[in-house]
């Protein structure tokens, strides 16, 4: 892999997780945002969604929270940290 291809990684992570592989989907996002991408709302918003999947609701408001702070005008991050 392309250690910066930010395609890679999200394609990457969405098949393991299509595959309920959550931990290793939630690893190539943070993998994206550490060493990518680290002011892309949307992939704060998918990795809590992951972490949703994944039983971890505390992770996932937090990362809805960082995308809010990146983008308060998104309002999906807002839906899902009220769920």
């Amino acid at each position: 892999l392309n250690p910066r291809s930010y395609d890679i990684f999200k394609l990457r992570s969405e098949i393991y997780y299509h595959r309920k592989n959550y931990i290793n989907a939630i690893n190539d996002l943070t993998y994206i945002i550490i060493n990518i991408s680290p002011e892309n709302e949307d992939i704060y918003i998918l990795r809590g969604n992951y972490y949703l999947e994944n039983e971890q609701p505390y992770n996932a408001i937090s990362d809805y929270t960082q995308a809010l702070a990146l983008d308060p005008d998104k309002i999906i991050a807002y839906y899902n940290r009220a769920e």
